[in-house]
Parts: C-alpha cells; structure tokens; sequence
C-alpha cells in the first residue's frame, strides 16, 4: 500500500478511469444521483492526491534527508552537515570534521537515487542507497579545483526520529582515491 503513498500516477489513472465511468453511467440514465457521481469521483481522486502528498513514507524521508545533507554540504555547513552522520559513525564523522575544513564545496548534487531499499522491521530501522552524486571542491590552500563524480552505496539508520548516515562506500574507485588525497591535503 507505501506505493499508492509514493506515487501519484496510480491516483491520476484510477481517477480518470473513476470520472470516465460516472460521466459514462451519467449518460445512460440521466438522472440527477448519476450526475452527482462525477463530483463525487473527483472528489474521492482529490482526497487520495491529497493523502498521497501528506503521507512521508520512510522511503521519501530517507531520500528528502538525502537531499538535505547535499544541500547542507554543499553550504560549507559542517556543524550542519555533523547533523546528517550517526553519533556511532565515527569514521564517517572524523572524515567530514577533516576534510570539510580544507576544502570549499562549490557544488554537492545528487544526481540520481535508482535503488532505494528500507528495512523497517530491523533494531535500528535502516536503509540502503545507491547514489549518483557529484561533488566539485577547491582546495582551500592553493585553489585547486577537483570534480569527483562517482555512485555510492549509502548506509542509513533511523535515530531519534530522524535518518543519519551510518556508512558508505564508493562503487567506483575514482572517490576512495581523492578521499586519500584530500586526507593528504588535511595534514
């Protein structure tokens, strides 16, 4: 049932589907009660968009979070961006408090989220990303610029209510050879 609150399209055709119906039985009987059929279709298609806008599955909050941090990091923000990692994520958090300050973020997308995979009835509930991202720094000592381009693997957990970064793992190795160079530039 999360699909029908994840995606619009579904309502749209089953309300045009649900109109088409009450304006086709309207046209057979002709009668007020068959008339009042078509605002009452709309109106049924209209509650449904309305729930499937309100509703925030977990699969949306994790990508919304996503979203979030990018924007987050792309601001330079690195309190901010220490909000969007696991206390108990050490490794990723060292890495932001380092690298973050020797380095401008000029640009940080998401490019594209192909794989989202939730698991609500796991202690904590977590989910797994795939990520298209992009990010584009100058460093700040010299001004060299660096574009990394690169799909990740993302670990998230829900804790306290919100869902952090606990992990990730670059696919390609492109991204673990520049967090080696920019841990070199840290130093």
């Amino acid at each position: 049932m999360t699909w029908l609150a994840e995606h619009a399209l579904p309502i749209w055709i089953f309300g045009g589907v649900l109109v088409f119906l009450a304006w086709v039985t309207y046209l057979n009987l002709r009668t007020t009660k068959s008339l009042l059929l078509i605002p009452g279709a709309v109106a049924v298609v209209a509650a449904l968009l309305l729930a499937e806008w309100l509703i925030e599955t977990p699969r949306e909050a994790v990508l919304r979070r996503l979203y979030e941090m990018a924007d987050v990091i792309e601001a330079d923000d690195v309190p901010g961006t220490l909000t969007y990692i696991s206390k108990s994520s050490g490794e990723v958090r060292a890495e932001a408090e380092t690298l973050m300050p020797v380095v401008e973020v000029e640009q940080a997308n998401v490019v594209e989220v192909p794989g989202i995979e939730v698991d609500m009835a796991a202690h904590p509930p977590r989910a797994t990303l795939l990520v298209h991202a992009f990010v584009n720094v100058t460093r700040r000592r010299d001004g060299m610029k660096q574009g990394v381009l690169d799909w990740l693997r993302v670990h998230f957990v829900l804790e306290d209510g919100q869902w952090v970064v606990e992990s990730y793992t670059a696919e390609n190795e492109q991204l673990q050879r520049e967090r080696g160079r920019y841990k070199t530039w840290a130093q």
